[in-house]
């Protein structure tokens, strides 16, 4: 057994790690997936239907008191710079310290509350000030983090968790009826998807979350996810995708 301590933003905390035998937990039969957005965290297809998980935006419900937090303590910084005639090394008040104090545990909070093969630095690249707010966004959902325990959670439930090849299959502009791709692309506003070719109609979440599970069963050609997972040895029933 390991224990860890340390002390940040005024708090403590303890992480402690133990060896034990592998533990054997129940797992279904159901294959299922889900694709990774803004408007709602997860939109989940599985053959039973659709499901989804509110995305919480824990950065947008907080940001106004962290931007208020942040000019409170510049504010003090450059009182007590002008005061001392110092850029630097200057004397910080008590008042100064307990500025610094609670916006460090708002951002400490902030980051407990986040969760981050989605390439999330080509996500948010670019795209100038018209895209910051999105950037922001993507960065608070942590969908890599996400998706790192996803994987983490399926091999201890002893199940098969597979992130699909979404470069190649495209399920945010692909079709779940026909498999065929619009002639032209559609645009991250799209928020609705319009088969030109079939008239197959579906909000853009749940039709890539349909395109996924699609490809999956796809994959499982016939065969029960049990032999497949027998075979693979390795853990969910779901295919994944991160982005809009």
């Amino acid at each position: 057994m390991t224990c860890e301590i340390l002390h940040k933003a005024g708090k403590w905390y303890v992480s402690v790690a133990l060896e034990v035998e592998t533990i054997q937990r129940e797992c279904g039969m159901d294959t299922g997936a889900f694709d990774w957005g803004l408007a709602e965290f997860l939109t989940v297809a599985t053959p039973q239907g659709m499901e989804t998980v509110a995305n919480p935006r824990h950065l947008r419900n907080q940001i106004a008191e962290l931007k208020r937090l942040g000019q409170e303590v510049s504010r003090k910084v450059r009182m007590a710079q002008q005061q001392s005639r110092r850029k630097k090394r200057f004397p910080v008040s008590a008042n100064l310290r307990k500025a610094i104090w609670h916006l460090a545990r708002l951002h400490a909070k902030i980051a407990r509350q986040r969760t981050e093969a989605l390439a999330v630095k080509n996500m948010v690249h670019g795209g100038g000030v018209h895209k910051k707010g999105l950037n922001r966004e993507i960065h608070a959902a942590s969908p890599a983090a996400f998706l790192k325990m996803v994987r983490t959670k399926a091999q201890q439930a002893g199940s098969w968790y597979e992130e699909a090849p979404t470069r190649e299959i495209k399920p945010t502009q692909r079709c779940h009826a026909c498999w065929r791709l619009p002639d032209e692309k559609k645009m991250l506003s799209d928020r609705n998807h319009q088969c030109p070719h079939c008239g197959a109609a579906r909000g853009r979440d749940e039709n890539a979350a349909l395109v996924l599970l699609r490809w999956l069963e796809a994959k499982l050609s016939g065969r029960e996810p049990s032999e497949v997972w027998r075979a693979e040895r390795s853990g969910t029933r779901m295919s994944c995708l991160s982005g809009g």
